[in-house]
C-alpha cells in the first residue's frame, strides 16, 4: 500500500471516529501498523483534521494521539513522540482549542490530556510545560475577551449533543485516570537480558510467567529471596558486557521511589532529633549514655551479622509504621 492509499484510508477512518474506546483503538492500530513507512503522512492528516473538524471531533483526535503515543512508548521506537513534539503547539493550542470563544470548551480536555502525558512521561516534560503555559495564557485572554464583550457564546450544538459531550468527557477522564495506575506485565518490572547476552535465556523464554505475580506462590518468601539473590549473582558475569532491556517506567514506580525517599529522609531527621535530645542531657550522665550508645551499636552489629548468617533481613520501620502496617494487614486479610 503506497502513502497515497494510506492517507485516503486514514482520512476515511477519521471521518468515522467517535469517542468510544474500540473506535479509537481501531484507528490507532491502523496508524501504528503503517508507522515505519507513512508516519509523516499520517501525522499531516491528523494536523489538518485538527484544524478543520468540529469541537467534539478535535477532542477525539487528541485522545487518538494519546492511544498512539501509549503504543509507541510500549514498543520504544520513539517515532511518534518526535512527530508530536515537533507540532504539539500547532495541533493543541491552534487546532484543538483554537482562537474562538467556542474553543474554551476543549480547553479543559486538552489540559487533562497534556497533564496525563506529563505524568506518564510520554513526551518531553519541557515541551509539555511550554504548551501548558500557552494554554493558560489563551484561557486568560479568552476570559478577558468574554468579560469585555456582552454577547453570549452561540454554539451549534443541540441538547442531545451537549449531553453526549458531557458523558464522553466523563468517560475520557476516567480512562485517563485508569491509565495512570495500569501496572506493566511482570516481566517488564525486571531487567530482561537478550538472547545474545545469555545463551540459556533462549531456553527460558518459552516459559510464561504468572499474570498475577512473577514469583511462585508455593515457595516461602525467604526461599524466593535466596533464589533471586543466587540467580542474579550467577547471571551477573554473563550480562555485564552486553546490552540489556528494561521495562517501561511507570508512574506508580516513580511515586513509590519518591515515597520511599521521603520516608528515609523522615527517619534520618527523627534520628538526628533523638541524638540532639540525648546530647542535651546533663554532663554527669554523659559517660553512661556514651557507654549505652556503644552497647547499642555493638548489639546492632551482632544482630546484623546473625541476620546475614541466617539469610534474613530486617525492614527499617519504626513502631508507628509497623503498627499501621499490622492494622492494614488485619483489615485486608482477616
Amino acid at each position: 500500500m503506497d502513502p497515497f492509499e494510506v492517507r485516503m484510508q486514514f482520512v476515511s477512518l477519521l471521518s468515522r471516529l467517535n469517542s468510544s474506546l474500540p473506535s479509537i483503538q481501531k484507528v490507532a492500530l491502523f496508524a501504528f501498523k503503517h508507522t515505519p513507512r507513512c508516519s509523516p503522512d499520517i501525522w499531516e492528516c491528523l494536523v489538518e483534521e485538527g484544524t478543520q473538524a468540529n469541537l467534539n471531533a478535535r477532542v477525539n483526535l487528541l485522545h487518538l494521539i494519546d492511544a498512539i503515543l501509549e503504543k509507541d512508548s510500549i514498543v520504544g521506537s520513539g517515532t511518534w513522540s518526535v512527530l508530536v513534539e515537533r507540532n504539539l503547539k500547532e495541533f493543541v493550542v491552534d487546532g484543538v482549542v483554537g482562537d474562538t470563544r467556542e474553543g474554551r470548551i476543549n480547553l479543559m480536555s486538552a489540559h487533562q490530556v497534556l497533564k496525563s502525558w506529563k505524568t506518564r512521561r510520554l513526551l518531553d516534560v519541557d515541551v509539555l510545560d511550554e504548551v501548558l503555559k500557552q494554554l493558560d495564557m489563551k484561557n486568560k485572554s479568552l476570559t478577558i475577551n468574554d468579560t469585555a464583550s456582552c454577547e453570549p457564546i452561540s454554539l451549534s450544538l443541540s441538547r442531545n449533543d451537549i449531553l453526549r459531550r458531557i458523558e464522553d468527557d466523563r468517560e475520557r477522564h476516567k480512562r485517563l485516570r485508569e491509565r495512570i495506575w495500569v501496572l506493566p506485565i511482570p516481566t517488564s518490572l525486571f531487567i530482561i537480558p537478550t538472547a545474545n547476552s545469555n545463551p540459556t535465556w533462549s531456553n527460558l523464554s518459552s516459559i510464561k510467567p504468572s499474570p498475577i505475580s512473577p514469583a511462585s506462590p508455593s515457595e516461602p518468601p525467604s526461599s524466593r529471596i535466596h533464589k533471586t539473590n543466587t540467580s542474579s549473582s550467577t547471571l551477573a558475569p554473563s550480562t555485564s558486557g552486553a546490552a540489556v532491556q528494561r521495562g517501561p517506567e511507570v508512574p506508580i514506580d516513580l511515586e513509590f521511589e519518591q515515597t520511599w525517599a521521603r520516608l528515609n529522609e523522615e527517619r534520618e531527621f527523627a534520628e538526628l532529633e533523638r541524638n540532639d535530645v540525648e546530647g542535651e542531657g546533663s554532663s554527669g550522665h554523659g559517660e553512661g549514655k556514651a557507654e549505652g550508645r556503644v552497647r547499642k551499636k555493638r548489639k546492632a552489629e551482632v544482630d546484623q551479622v546473625m541476620e546475614e548468617e541466617n539469610g534474613t533481613s530486617r525492614w527499617l520501620f519504626d513502631e508507628s509504621e509497623l503498627r499501621a502496617m499490622r492494622i492494614e494487614y488485619e483489615r485486608c486479610f482477616a
